[in-house]
């Protein structure tokens, strides 16, 4: 496994007199002693408030059980250990950064020997001296490469290889992960590449290093048992134990519901009756995002891409939808309309300019009637297409025109030089047409899945919709609960609202400015974690 030299960097961290050297985060800072302490204690906190802390505390052989994966009909892999799929280094020598250097020990479940594909159960970075003193333990919790997970593993210390052919899946191992510098530039910390070293089998009960799970990432010690990865980032996880796990594009988590045996015995009859055994599947390449794939770990590791197959696995990709349902049933979407204010509606005054075609015959450059200059009397009502002091100083922010129907922001700046040719002239001034949210999302050509916003924070807003089962105007100033069918109904424009967070979006409805709308998903019964959510 070969980080990038942000993930490195994010690893391990100056150390020298009171500083010390602690993985995660972005960038390259030196970190005091006091800072190191509120890590810890960040870290302790994290582990206080973890949920599943009837997890088991120890690991041992046969400790990832399924007892109706036969339904499934998935068939092991037979045994067949190819060292020439795992990167063997042969005596790997630690990278260290001013005498200092980071190891993760693992605890992990076999899913495939060769190539080496690990899923990650419990970990503890130990921050190590050159004398392999340890200085500290899980100074930034989960904010290094072993988060707990499914990880694919590029290289292993040569000395592993016995144990690595003799292990199969579901076998627990422990082993560590070190940084080996980089012999062509030894002291360059930087270079350095990540290895698995001392991989060892776990043949009796051995104590997991935490307790309580140290990172929401570690929350279930049952094992996965369904993975399905949506087609931008969304994730459905299942476990062993019945345990549903569903981030959403937004990154957000939820992990409160389970499947009962009864449910989880017919989701699993499920990919019996689509024969799932018989689809190829793959292992997906180091570092690499997955996307729109299955994945079923019941005899076997099988990861499938859905690309090519949606008819074949439409039954299975409908149920990992209804699972992601059932992981937020429990939540709420609460839309706030913030301030409101009466919008001043003009009738375009130049019957010889369109403006629903305006930029395109502007950017043609062949238009005379775009020379024409414009009077002073009109280009005081024009809100300023960069306002110095700010849009929310703009004495005509509120100032819109209307043709033929449709609504337009028309903003310019008459301050310019009088030698400039487009000065005070139709060139320039800048024109957009007021759209529905829905019209401009569909603009795009893009899934509104996607991270990131579409829309930006236009100041002029959008169009609220007719057809939204929802008013503004009658939307209280502490915000309004709406339903499920009202969210899915306009999923992409009520998504595109809580992408924006705390800044939300600008809308028009029946020639009011709504500004900022904004939407959270809350716990059912507590509008209070909003704030939160919003963040």
């Amino acid at each position: 496994m070969k980080p990038d030299r942000r993930l490195v960097s994010s690893a391990v961290r100056g150390y020298a007199s009171q500083e010390n050297l602690i993985p995660g985060g972005t960038g390259h800072r030196m970190v005091n002693s006091a800072r190191v302490h509120a890590a810890i204690v960040s870290g302790l906190w994290l582990a206080a408030v973890a949920l599943c802390a009837t997890q088991s505390v120890t690991a041992g052989p046969d400790a990832i059980r399924c007892a109706d994966c036969a339904l499934t009909g998935q068939k092991p892999a037979p045994p067949d250990f190819d060292m020439r799929q795992v990167g063997f280094i042969a005596q790997p020598r630690p990278a260290f950064l001013v005498d200092r250097t980071v190891q993760v020990d693992i605890i992990a479940r076999v899913l495939v020997s060769s190539p080496l594909v690990l899923e990650v159960l419990d970990f503890q970075d130990r921050l190590v001296d050159k004398n392999d003193v340890v200085l500290a333990k899980d100074v930034r919790v989960g904010q290094h490469p072993a988060t707990c997970g499914v990880v694919r593993v590029d290289a292993v210390d040569l000395k592993s290889e016995r144990t690595l052919s003799t292990v199969r899946f579901n076998d627990l191992i422990a082993a560590r992960w070190i940084y080996k510098r980089n012999e062509r530039k030894p002291a360059d910390f930087f270079a350095a590449t990540l290895v698995l070293t001392d991989v060892r089998g776990i043949s009796a009960s051995t104590p997991y290093f935490h307790g309580t799970p140290p990172h929401e990432s570690c929350a279930n010690r049952s094992g996965r048992l369904v993975i399905h990865h949506g087609p931008v980032v969304d994730l459905v996880t299942v476990f062993n134990d019945g345990s549903i796990h569903y981030r959403n594009a937004l990154s957000r988590v939820f992990s409160r519901e389970k499947l009962s045996p009864t449910e989880l015995a017919d989701l699993l009859k499920a990919f019996g009756s689509a024969k799932f055994d018989q689809i190829p599947g793959s292992v997906p390449a180091s570092g690499s995002a997955e996307q729109s794939t299955l994945t079923l770990l019941g005899a076997r590791y099988q990861n499938v891409s859905i690309e090519g197959r949606e008819a074949a696995l439409a039954s299975l990709v409908r149920r990992m939808d209804d699972l992601a349902a059932r992981a937020t049933s429990h939540t709420q979407f609460v839309l706030t309309a913030g301030k409101k204010t009466k919008i001043t509606i003009l009738d375009w005054p130049y019957p010889q300019i369109g403006l629903a075609d305006f930029r395109d015959v502007r950017n043609r450059g062949n238009a005379a009637a775009m020379q024409e200059r414009l009077s002073d009397d009109f280009l005081k009502k024009l809100p300023l297409t960069r306002p110095a002091s700010g849009f929310d100083q703009d004495p005509n922010k509120y100032a819109y025109f209307l043709q033929a129907g449709k609504l337009f922001r028309v903003s310019g700046n008459p301050v310019c030089r009088a030698d400039e040719p487009n000065c005070r002239t139709f060139r320039s001034l800048d024109v957009a047409e007021v759209q529905t949210a829905r019209a401009a999302l569909e603009a795009t050509r893009l899934d509104y899945r996607i991270p990131g916003s579409l829309l930006g924070a236009r100041t002029s807003g959008y169009l609220w919709s007719a057809d939204m089962g929802v008013k503004l105007s009658a939307v209280p100033p502490d915000g309004i609960v709406i339903s499920k069918d009202e969210y899915e109904q306009h999923k992409p424009v009520y998504f595109e609202i809580l992408k924006a967070k705390a800044s939300g979006l600008n809308f028009i409805e029946d020639g009011f400015l709504y500004e900022p709308v904004r939407l959270c998903q809350s716990g059912a019964g507590s509008v209070a974690d909003c704030d939160s959510s919003l963040r």
